[in-house]
């Protein structure tokens, strides 16, 4: 691929490429690792669409109030 730099590098204005952190990567990753621990997210069991993003919703739901109800 032409262009292709890899995993974690940019261009720069003069041309040359970084290998840097995406900034705020943390943020996601978690947030995937915390929907990962429902079952029903870690394979696509539904045939609509529809029905998978109800579940992601529906996980969302539960860690929100999880978060809320359970003081640390």
């Amino acid at each position: 691929m032409p262009g292709h730099l890899g995993p974690g590098r940019r261009h720069t204005t003069h041309g040359a490429s970084l290998l840097g952190r995406v900034p705020r990567r943390w943020v996601i990753e978690r947030s995937f690792a915390w929907l990962g621990r429902y079952r029903r997210l870690l394979k696509n069991y539904e045939y609509l669409a529809e029905n998978s993003e109800s579940a992601v919703y529906l996980a969302t739901i539960m860690l929100s109030l999880h978060r809320v109800a359970v003081p640390t």
